[in-house]
């Protein structure tokens, strides 16, 4: 071989020679940016998109939560524009369709499939709210969560489908790494370990605005709670302190009456009513003026007048009164409950159980009508 020719092999060479050290300088660093370390999580390597199983799984979760959001948004918008709504910790309905909106519009995030990352952050987030504020009314024993417009469930109920949803969210998770310098995974830990502080934080906000609110002995209100805590014990002797918040109060100021207060889903109201419908020798109707009889609907939601499953509209050939208590409110009032007035002042009262003797008996709930 010729001077030429060794030359030429010795380029050839060469530039084999730099061609390989050029390729693995670049897989080297390469990999040394793919286990760059991150901030919250150390090293790492860029996590592949789901696959098989995973992705169906995380497919049903995100699925299956649009769903559910969609249902709490419409029968809460339906509750909403029939002025049916059930009290909320949000109060003002304002706020109440700003929280309808949210809820449609994560929804079709959800549904969209895109930034699955970014919805699935949100959507975490929002049922760990929902969770704590379904837990704190459980706890403090509200009949219902609201979260289903005017369709009563229990807050037990839904803090479970609450906790449920967190937790396949947190168990199955888009696998798309974030854009930018931040992992998936550090996102991922961030968002779960935030998840129970803003349930706890849910939690104690609901207990803090939904604090029952107290009624004096006055009628007066005190405290901003949607929830009043009513107590009959002291009323004997004194004006009804629930006039002002019936609709009817005035009627019921003057004159005598007996008001029965009742929960159209209480068994026992019902009972009662069924009771009050049928025929009856009445004592106060031998020779006494005939007390008006009223009926006030004690319960959460505001009925229409007439549709409630009241007792005949003759009561000792008298007209019945319908009345509402204040419906924006939830009244803990332990139903049914028979108050006898004179002149709006509280002769005595009987509550639950003690009703249906009453009226079975025929008396009036003071044992007679001379206490009229």
């Amino acid at each position: 071989m010729n001077d030429a020719g060794l030359v030429a092999a010795e380029e050839h060479v060469v530039a084999v020679a730099i061609e390989e050290r050029v390729s693995l300088s670049a897989g080297s660093a390469g990999a040394a940016e793919s286990r760059a370390p991150s901030r919250w999580l150390g090293s790492y390597s860029p996590p592949a998109p789901p696959r098989g199983a995973r992705a169906t799984s995380f497919l049903i979760v995100r699925l299956a939560a649009a769903f559910i959001l969609l249902i709490a948004a419409s029968l809460k918008l339906h509750a909403w524009l029939v002025g049916d709504a059930a009290p909320s910790s949000l109060g003002d309905p304002h706020w109440q369709l700003a929280l309808i909106l949210g809820e449609f519009a994560l929804a079709a995030w959800l549904l969209s499939g895109r930034a699955k990352v970014g919805s699935w952050a949100a959507t975490v987030l929002c049922f760990s709210a929902f969770a704590g504020v379904s837990i704190a009314k459980a706890l403090a024993g509200a009949p219902s969560c609201g979260c289903f417009g005017s369709f009563d469930v229990s807050p037990w109920v839904t803090g479970a489908i609450d906790v449920a949803v967190v937790a396949a969210l947190c168990l199955w998770r888009p696998g798309q790494a974030v854009v930018g310098t931040r992992s998936r995974p550090a996102l991922a830990t961030w968002v779960i370990v935030a998840a129970p502080l803003v349930m706890a934080s849910a939690a104690k906000l609901a207990e803090v605005v939904d604090a029952p609110a107290v009624l004096n002995d006055d009628g007066t209100i005190t405290g901003n709670g949607r929830t009043v805590s009513v107590e009959t014990d002291r009323w004997v002797g004194r004006r009804l302190p629930l006039l002002p918040h019936i609709d009817v109060g005035s009627r019921l100021a003057g004159g005598r009456c007996v008001v029965l207060f009742y929960d159209a889903d209480c068994a026992v109201c019902k009972e009662a009513l069924s009771a009050l419908s049928a025929p009856g020798d009445y004592a106060w109707t031998a020779g006494f003026d005939v007390p008006d009889l009223a009926l006030v609907d004690a319960s959460r939601r505001l009925r229409e007048k007439g549709t409630a499953p009241l007792v005949s509209r003759i009561w000792c050939a008298k007209p019945t009164i319908d009345g509402h208590l204040d419906a924006s409110r939830r009244w803990l009032i332990e139903t049914p409950l028979l108050v006898e007035l004179r002149g709006g002042v509280v002769v005595c009262t009987k509550s639950g159980k003690a009703v249906l003797g009453e009226i079975e008996e025929g008396l009036p709930p003071c044992g007679g009508s001379e206490a009229l």
